[in-house]
């Protein structure tokens, strides 16, 4: 079962170090709380409208409602159940109706099967640094709950930060489901990732990107001097020092294996990056 910021249940442009945004420019823009910067409108970012997007993921439209798929339907081949979601996109009003599983994912794909560490509850699953959405997990064998909203669960790719959506609503994933968003900068549009470097980091409060204690789920790839890695370190969710490796071509990665070593996550192309 997967869930968007879109409103979808169901089963994720490469840009280049030449047209990253000059880092004192970003710096210059940093708040004094929170990730390191207040993400004000203006930074580069793709076309994709502001708060909800232009299309959602998985079939639904910007704030439409979509249909659901079977927990992990597009791994396993079955079909999943078509049906509606409440959970409407930020600025969205109304979109169609998501598709159902897709009965196997592409050939030669990683599948999905992260392995979470001791007390680790969602995890990253993936992340397409060309549309600039991420995939949660639930790891476990119980229900866990999100909260969304400006004062939810948020997403720190330092310095840049926000919620993963504005609407305010309180999410139950199974065993197994899943949740994708895209990381939008302060209503702005998609941020914009780079396969040689960056990080990553949930938490489940706004304003404590420095209390470990509230990050839930943290990678870092490429070359990275990752900001919010020592704090991962602290809540035992990463090794320090490990970096995945996004291969030349390749649009993100996916969670393979555990989730606090680089080996635990393989680098894929664009087309394995479905939701």
């Amino acid at each position: 079962m997967h869930v968007s910021m879109f409103g979808t249940k169901h089963a994720g442009r490469f840009a280049t170090r030449a047209c990253r945004p000059g880092a004192l420019s970003l710096l210059l823009l940093a708040s004094s709380v929170a990730c390191g910067e207040s993400s004000a409108p203006g930074d580069p970012v793709a076309t994709a409208g502001s708060g909800g997007g232009t299309g959602g993921p998985g079939g639904a439209s910007a704030g439409g409602t979509g249909g659901s798929a079977g927990s992990e339907g597009a791994d396993s081949g079955s079909a999943g159940t078509a049906g509606s979601s409440s959970a409407a996109g930020a600025s969205g009003s109304s979109g169609g109706t998501g598709s159902g599983g897709s009965g196997g994912r592409p050939a030669g794909c990683p599948v999905p099967a992260p392995i979470p560490v001791a007390g680790q509850t969602i995890v990253i699953q993936s992340v397409n640094i060309s549309t600039s959405e991420i995939i949660l997990r639930n790891a476990t064998s119980a229900p866990q709950t999100i909260t969304l909203g400006r004062q939810g669960w948020q997403w720190c790719a330092y310095p840049r930060y926000w919620s993963m959506t504005d609407e305010v609503t309180t999410l139950e994933l199974a065993p197994g489901d899943t949740y994708s968003f895209i990381a939008i900068n302060n209503q702005s549009g998609p941020i914009m990732l780079y396969a040689d470097e960056g990080e990553l980091a949930i938490y489940s409060l706004p304003g404590v990107f420095e209390e470990y204690e509230y990050m839930q789920s943290f990678v870092a790839w490429g070359e990275v001097t990752a900001f919010r890695e020592s704090y991962a370190v602290q809540k035992g969710i990463w090794v320090f020092g490990e970096r995945i490796q996004i291969a030349s071509g390749h649009a993100g990665f996916i969670a393979t294996g555990a989730t606090d070593r680089a080996s635990g996550y393989t680098s894929a192309p664009a087309r394995c990056l479905i939701p």
